[in-house]
């Protein structure tokens, strides 16, 4: 069998190597060939096949824990295949466990390490201060400069061009770009085009209250994140009230416990009953005093 392949290879015939017609017949004599091979030796040839390309898969996939091939490419997946978590599932699995049993062991845990416990960290509190001011000192300083000094601004990306006129750099990604062979459109620029400082919503109480829910968008202030990060490690606006804490917060089964919140709410109830009570007195007595006032003037008068 394989002197016929040998034989009605193309390679045999140096005349017929470039027509059409020899690769045609040798086509076809190669088919008739393997229609002619038994299903066995085909199953055999299948399944060595399969074992080489599994064998050579796995010396191109080494383990990826091992640091000597953390630099090899991994080989593409495919699309139906579900991609891996960023975490393992047995790790999380036993990170929870872990945690379970920690909350079982001690239920009520104190929480010891600011600023997690709601409290602030003392040798951060300065350097808050420092990058407050920084920012002052950096926008004021570019609103100087910026009238002085032209910058430009594509219209439909965020390049930025420092001098009077734009460059002619092809690189522009916004819309359409295609229809303009990726060129810039300038414009006049601004302070916010040169430093941008992205915003967020502002926590009134970071450990109480962690998350603002999608009602909350139109209610919760909206700041610059510098801004927010400066103020919850520990500057203090007027604008942007935060609750500051002078004991650290508990952990009962896992959520966050405040006691002094606790406390501040019973000593308003007990500060409001109080206030109630003293009113009540008053306009007890006014209402007494009016009346012996009221039955003494009506008793001169009889007399």
């Amino acid at each position: 069998m394989n002197s016929m392949c040998s034989y009605f290879d193309v390679a045999h015939f140096p005349k017929l190597r470039n027509s059409s017609w020899a690769l045609r017949v040798g086509k076809e004599m190669q088919r008739r060939i393997v229609s002619q091979i038994s299903p066995s030796i085909k199953f055999s040839f299948r399944f060595t096949q399969t074992l080489l390309f599994s064998s050579y898969n796995q010396t191109l996939t080494p383990d990826s824990d091992d640091p000597l091939y953390s630099d090899v490419p991994k080989p593409r997946r495919d699309k139906s295949e579900r991609k891996p978590y960023p975490t393992p599932m047995k790790v999380l699995i036993r990170r929870a466990k872990e945690e379970r049993e920690s909350r079982k062991a001690e239920p009520v845990k104190l929480l010891e390490t600011p600023p997690d416990n709601g409290l602030l960290v003392p040798e951060l509190v300065h350097v808050a201060h420092q990058v407050y001011r920084a920012r002052h000192s950096l926008l004021s300083a570019l609103w100087k400069l910026v009238p002085v000094i032209p910058v430009q601004r594509c219209r439909f990306c965020s390049e930025v061009h420092i001098g009077h006129v734009g460059h002619e750099i092809r690189t522009c990604t916004g819309p359409n770009s295609g229809l303009r062979s990726a060129t810039h459109v300038w414009r006049k620029g601004k302070v916010s085009d040169v430093v941008f400082f992205p915003k967020c919503f502002h926590l009134h109480d970071r450990v109480g209250k962690p998350r603002v829910v999608h009602d909350e968008r139109h209610s919760v202030p909206i700041v610059p994140a510098i801004v927010e990060l400066c103020v919850q490690a520990g500057v203090d606006l007027e604008k942007l009230p935060t609750k500051r804490r002078t004991k650290p917060v508990y952990s009962v089964d896992g959520r966050i416990v405040d006691f002094e919140s606790v406390i501040e709410k019973d000593e308003m109830k007990s500060n409001i009953s109080l206030n109630s009570e003293n009113l009540g007195r008053q306009l007890e007595s006014s209402s007494r005093a009016k009346i012996d006032e009221m039955e003494n003037s009506d008793f001169g008068k009889k007399k």
